[in-house]
Parts: C-alpha cells; sequence; structure tokens
C-alpha cells in the first residue's frame, strides 16, 4: 500500500481546497473506507476475541467523546455522518483504528508492559494532533471557545491521550502476547488516515499538523518495513 501514501496525501490537499458546504459530506466515506482497511483484515482470524477487543475501544472512545459533548466543550457537523450520543460513528472507528495500530507498533518494539501503554498513547495522541487540526479546520468539529493548537483545545488533547491510554490496556488484557504477531494491515489503514488529514493541514497551511503527519507516516513505514 505504500505507492497509494503519495496520491492519499495529494487528495487530502485537493479536499481542503475544493471545500464546498454538502461536499464534505464525502469525507466520512473516505475515512470509513480507509479505517475498513485496516480492521477488515485484522478480525479474519480469531474473531470473536478481536471483535470483542474493537467492540470495547469503541465504547471507551465513545465514553470519552461523549463526555465532551455532554459538558459542551465540543460539537461535531451532521457532515460528519451518524452520530451516537452526540459522537460521530467514524470518528469513533478513527479512534479504535488509531488505538489498535498504535499499540501494535509499540508492541514490537517494547516490551514492558507500562511502557508499552504509554507509547501506544502517545502514538495515537500525536495522531489526534494531526486530526484534530484538519477536521476542525474542516468544519468537522467545532470547539466552545479559543483553542491554543490550531484551534483546538489542549483539553482535547488530553482526552485523547487518557483514553488512548485506556484503550491499550483494553487491548493488551484482550489480545495478551498475540499483539506482536497481528497484522500490520492495521497500520496500514491508519497511515492512510493520517496521510489523507496530512493533505488537508497542507491545504490549510497548517505546518505544524502536517510536518507531524509526516514523521507519523515515515515512523509508520518504518515500523512495516523493519517488521
Amino acid at each position: 500500500m505504500a505507492y497509494l501514501l503519495p496520491f492519499i496525501l495529494l487528495f487530502g490537499f485537493l479536499s481542503a481546497g475544493a471545500r464546498h458546504g454538502d461536499d464534505v459530506i464525502v469525507v466520512p466515506l473516505v475515512l470509513l473506507v480507509f479505517c475498513l482497511c485496516g480492521l477488515v483484515p485484522f478480525v479474519r482470524e480469531e474473531k470473536t476475541m478481536r471483535c470483542m477487543t474493537l467492540g470495547f475501544l469503541y465504547v471507551v472512545g465513545l465514553i470519552a467523546f461523549a463526555e465532551r459533548v455532554r459538558f459542551r466543550t465540543i460539537a461535531f457537523s451532521d457532515s460528519y455522518g451518524v452520530h451516537i450520543f452526540g459522537v460521530p460513528l467514524v470518528l469513533l472507528v478513527i479512534f479504535v483504528t488509531l488505538v489498535c495500530a498504535a499499540t501494535i507498533i509499540a508492541s514490537r518494539r517494547i516490551t514492558h508492559p507500562f511502557l508499552t501503554v504509554l507509547a501506544s498513547a502517545m502514538l495515537a495522541t500525536i495522531c489526534a494532533l494531526v486530526i484534530e487540526p484538519a477536521a476542525f479546520g474542516f468544519g468537522l468539529t467545532a470547539y466552545f471557545g479559543n483553542g491554543m493548537y490550531y484551534g483546538v483545545p489542549i483539553s482535547m488533547l488530553f482526552s485523547w491521550f487518557v483514553a488512548a491510554c485506556v484503550g491499550a490496556i483494553v487491548t493488551r488484557i484482550m489480545l495478551g502476547k498475540a499483539l506482536s504477531t497481528l497484522p500490520l494491515s492495521t497500520v496500514w489503514g491508519a497511515l492512510l488516515l493520517i496521510a489523507y488529514f496530512t493533505g488537508i493541514a497542507v491545504g490549510f497551511g497548517m505546518w505544524g499538523p502536517a510536518i507531524l503527519g509526516l514523521l507519523v507516516i515515515q515512523l509508520g513505514f518504518r515500523a512495516i518495513h523493519f517488521s
């Protein structure tokens, strides 16, 4: 899938430049396809345990983001697609994909359980540093109050970190030693997501998230190449 990344970057860049009202509704569909590219191969074997893991991650993400909606610190556009308790289904699938991918990468590099969880949460949060500003620039999310990071409040990124920590713990408990032998398709799905949002960030002139996105793509590619 490596040859797709430059095209996905370009697609994201063009999406940012061609944003016009209802055209934004195409974005959730694109994101969902990228996530499914990573998650469908993930559950082909040991379906019960892996599907249960994804289900638990889904609940973790739902609780984390629904709390933000309940306390009116964030609102999601209807263009994001189907909402559950005010949280877009696509965002939850993105969260599950990123946490799975981050935990797989960390588990292949680190053996200590605590450090694996910490590294997984940090990787997922770095991905959020790319995704959240791009989604805000696209008008998919709105924050109540001024955000310090390209319009995104630091508290939102903290929510990502805490939720990713819990998600990484759940993933380690559910899958255990099998994490080091899981297929890398989930990592590829996450890289497609990051490449798309990186292209959007470039289109909006958000150079910080864009540079972070390129670094994440390089890290993920190296993790796949040397696995």
